[in-house]
Formats: structure tokens, sequence, C-alpha cells
């Protein structure tokens, strides 16, 4: 599958997320292709 959302390790998106909000949020856009 494609990968709908990317996080790398100095990405200033990863601060307010912890490893479940990310794979929740993985989730929820799998559910919406």
């Amino acid at each position: 599958r494609i990968p709908v959302i990317k996080f790398s390790d100095d990405s200033e998106l990863n601060w307010p997320f912890t490893q479940q909000d990310i794979l929740q949020k993985i989730a929820a856009a799998d559910l919406e292709l």
C-alpha cells in the first residue's frame, strides 16, 4: 500500500505525537482509502 503519512525522526511533526497516536492516524488514513 502507499504510505499516506510519513514521519522522520527529525520532523517537527513528531513532537506532539506518541507512537500510538501515529498508529491511530495511519489506521484512520487507511480507513479513508
